[in-house]
């Protein structure tokens, strides 16, 4: 049995590699299909990056922050939902723990908050204006009405994005 030198085996190893490395190198210089060695030159459009819109925030997806089911901060259960119509409105219900119930409810997106009217259980016009502070919302009534002597505002916090317009919850 004929022993070969470990160094004579690392010798071939390394001219292999070279020899390779070599073939890969002058074959990046050869023509490619140019007529008498002449650079094609090819027009095309102009490529643009895709773009992700998953965090991209439209002017709509803002408006709709407005949209869901809240809960009210001093008793714990729904008293505020809010639902945008097709036609770009607001459809609300408001409920205040045994004071009041509103029910048809309409509003819309102006630079105060959304802006509502109401009809108030005694029969008169209200309105007033939703504003949001990360998922609390503020619901201040205009002054004027009986059953809000002195309280204007009331909390609620945020427990849904999606609104449940049933009026039998109230």
């Amino acid at each position: 049995m004929k022993i070969i030198p470990i160094y004579s085996i690392k010798k071939r190893y390394i001219c292999g590699v070279l020899f390779l490395v070599l073939s890969v190198l002058t074959a990046c210089g050869t023509d490619a299909g140019g007529e008498d060695g002449e650079i094609q030159i090819v027009e095309s459009e102009p490529i643009e990056a895709p773009v992700s819109t998953e965090n991209v925030e439209t002017e709509e997806a803002k408006e709709d922050v407005y949209a869901g089911e809240y809960n009210a901060c001093d008793v714990g259960e729904p008293g505020l939902e809010i639902e945008k119509t097709e036609a770009g409105a607001y459809q609300i219900l408001i409920h205040i723990f045994r004071l009041a119930s509103f029910d048809n409810v309409s509003g819309m997106l102006t630079g105060k908050g959304l802006e509502f009217t109401a009809i108030a259980p005694d029969g008169s016009e209200t309105g007033g204006v939703i504003t949001l502070d990360e998922d609390v919302a503020t619901v201040t009534f205009d002054p004027g009405w009986s059953g809000f002597e002195g309280v204007y505002s009331f909390q609620y916090y945020k427990t849904s994005d999606t609104p449940n317009m049933d009026l039998s919850a109230y």
